[in-house]
Order: C-alpha cells, then structure tokens, then sequence
C-alpha cells in the first residue's frame, strides 16, 4: 500500500533541497571566481608598509632573515632615512652550554647581520647591537624598549624605522608599539618598512609551501597576540 503521507513529505522537501544546492552553487561559484582576491587579501593583511621620510633615528633590524633584512637596512642608511642601525642580541644557537664545553666562539645572527653592514660599507659605530640572547620578537621588542627608555628623555621625539620581513611586519610593529607604551614611550613613531628582499609575495604565497607555512603561522601568532597580547 502506498503511503501517501511519506510521499507528500518528500515533495514537500524537494524544493528545500533544490534551494539548498542552488546556494551550495552560488557559494561555489563565488568563491571560484573571487578566490585568489581573497587569498591575496588574507596575504596583504599581513604586510606594515608605510611611506618613508628622511628624519629617522634609527633603523631597527629585527634578527632573522639573514640578509634579507639588513640589506634593506643597509640601504635605507645609505640613502640617508636614519643616521643609526640599532639591532637586538638573538638565541642564535641551541645550545650555549655545549658551545662552552666545546670552546666554541661563533658569531651571533646579530654579529653576522653586523659585519654584512660593514661590508656593504656602513661604518662601525653606526650599528649599535644591543645584548640579550632574545628568542622572541616580544623580548625583542622588549629590550629595544629599554634601550631606548634608559638613552632618551621621555618627551623628546624620536621616529625607528623598523626593518622585518613581510610577513612578519604587522605583528611586529604592534608588539613593538606595545612594549614603548608599557616603557611610557609614547612619543616615539614606529614606521614600518619590510625588506623588498624578503620572499614573500602577498598575491601569490600560496602557491610556495615555505610562504603558505609562514602566513599559517603568522595568522596564529596575531591570533595569541591578540588574545593573550604576546
């Protein structure tokens, strides 16, 4: 015997269903078409880049990035935006206690980054490398924040340019303006300009595992950033 009832249930459903696979299709379709727009945007977002003048204090090179971000440094104190290079003593190695025991005496990511800048023809005591064996872009940011406090006057203007990789430079100059405010360095302007030699392109990241990892990584450090502000 045929039940009438389930049969008017399933015709009832069948235009639910039709409607439901039209948007699943629209959603599609949408998304094919404006998909690397979206892509590129979640790239963009990622990326501090903001015009240039030529009254910079310093140019703060982040570590990493060897030579990619002091190159950009290099060149920037070349064409004379800041009189200074300041940079941060990083962990650059694993471990420090076999380094002792083997009586190993190697150059840190700080000192490498150094010599390129000498070699690329800044001058000495334009580089200034502040100590702390850092292994975050927070302490970092932190020991910049001292230096700073403990070598200028809380009311005088000063203006860091700040040298990072793309990717890398949104979260960067928002922990860095985090750590000057919680020093009372207020009056300090943080002008972010990312290497050009750094090998991450927005519009296209990914189609590079290398760049697809960094900008997954990135968006979960901004995540923790945000949240938990570190």
């Amino acid at each position: 015997m045929i039940n009438i009832n389930k049969i008017k249930n399933i015709t009832q459903q069948k235009p639910l269903m039709t409607t439901l696979v039209m948007l699943l299709l629209v959603a599609i379709l949408i998304l094919t078409i404006f998909w690397d727009n979206l892509l590129t945007a979640i790239g963009k977002f990622l990326v501090a880049e903001e015009p240039l003048e030529r009254d910079g204090s310093y140019i703060l090179v982040l570590q990493g990035g060897i030579p990619d971000r002091i190159a950009h440094g290099v060149e920037l104190h070349q064409d004379n935006y800041a009189e200074n290079i300041l940079m941060v003593e990083s962990k650059s190695f694993t471990n420090y206690e076999l380094m002792e025991q083997k009586q190993l005496d190697l150059p840190s990511s700080a000192e490498i980054n150094k010599q390129a800048a000498m070699q690329m023809g800044i001058d000495d005591d334009q580089i200034n490398i502040i100590p702390g064996k850092v292994d975050s872009t927070q302490q970092e940011a932190g020991k910049v924040a001292q230096y700073l406090s403990s070598n200028y006057h809380s009311e005088e203007d000063l203006k860091v340019i700040l040298v990072t990789s793309r990717y890398h430079s949104k979260r960067a100059k928002l922990i860095l303006q985090t750590e000057l405010k919680e020093h009372d360095l207020t009056n300090i302007d943080i002008v972010s300009s990312p290497s050009h030699y750094d090998p991450y392109y927005p519009d296209e990241w990914w189609k590079n595992r290398r760049q697809a990892r960094n900008t997954f990584m990135e968006y979960l450090k901004l995540i923790n950033f945000y949240t938990f502000n570190f």
